[in-house]
């Protein structure tokens, strides 16, 4: 199963990186750009993995309720639940750390910072 998962995950991550990739081989007028197609990119995958951690738990919950009589398939369907769980809870906590530290360090305004030495847009 584990060799599943991984191939699984891989090619998302693939079909996920490849329309990113041919956005950023065109080129971007400054570095604000790239920084904000970057931002816009990890906002996207951040919602997919959560997405997939409540599905991952969501199948887990259905194996536990769908197998009453097996007690061995309930077992996985609890471990499949838990680590549904972790991993939502792992993303959210990581996504909330960084909405910490882009409001910190005040990152998260909608018109650019001043950058030495760049031309305003």
């Amino acid at each position: 199963m584990n060799k599943r998962l991984a191939l699984l995950s891989g090619a998302i991550a693939t079909v996920l990186l490849i329309p990113s990739a041919i956005v950023f081989a065109q080129g971007f007028e400054n570095l604000i750009d790239l920084a904000s197609d970057f931002k816009s990119l990890l906002n996207v995958i951040t919602t997919v993995i959560i997405s997939l951690a409540l599905v991952f738990f969501l199948w887990g919950l259905a194996i536990f309720i769908l197998s009453a009589g097996d007690e061995e398939k309930r077992e996985q369907g609890k471990k499949v639940m838990i680590w549904g769980a972790i991993a939502f809870t792992v993303m959210i906590g990581i996504w909330g750390i960084v909405q910490f530290l882009l409001d910190a360090f005040d990152l998260s305004q909608e018109e650019p910072p001043f950058i030495p030495g760049v031309p305003d847009a």
